[in-house]
């Protein structure tokens, strides 16, 4: 099960429906701002560091997770353009999910909700970064 980091780094296509995705370029200011929001859970890059992982978010995609919701209404509180080369990744989860996922994630050091290890090691598999593969390893294997 994600929530408890119970996936097989191996087998990412098996847990595919994460969410629907989107791909945007963002001004560095749009992304912390959401980033900190709270009907906003943070993955990927900065999940891990939250989890004691040490990855640069230098060249990084930043990785977020919005209830359908607020994504319908992101272009109203930041400049968002939809880019599918954009670094900024975008998992949208439909609104009746929402709860489940806010209820899995936790609060993070940097003052955002991150979600949990298992999402988090998933993120990061999709990346081409193979420093970002043993990050995620790592963080399925220090569960238990």
């Amino acid at each position: 099960m994600i929530a408890r980091g119970e996936v097989d780094v191996g087998d990412v296509g098996r847990f595919r429906n994460r969410g629907e995705v989107y791909r945007y370029s963002m001004g560095a200011g749009d992304i912390e701002h959401l980033r900190r929001r709270r009907d906003v859970v943070v993955s990927g890059v900065d999940g891990a560091a939250v989890y004691g992982e040490l990855l640069s978010s230098e060249g990084a995609s930043v990785d977020l997770y919005l209830a359908r919701s607020a994504h319908e209404s992101l272009g109203s509180d930041v400049v968002a353009v939809v880019d599918p080369l954009g670094s900024v990744v975008v998992r949208v989860v439909a609104d009746e999910l929402w709860p489940l996922v806010e209820a899995m994630s936790t609060d993070g050091d940097g003052g955002f909700r991150v979600a949990p290890r298992g999402a988090v090691a998933l993120d990061l598999m999709e990346s081409g970064d193979p420093r970002h593969w043993v990050a995620a390893e790592h963080l399925v294997e220090s569960v238990g």
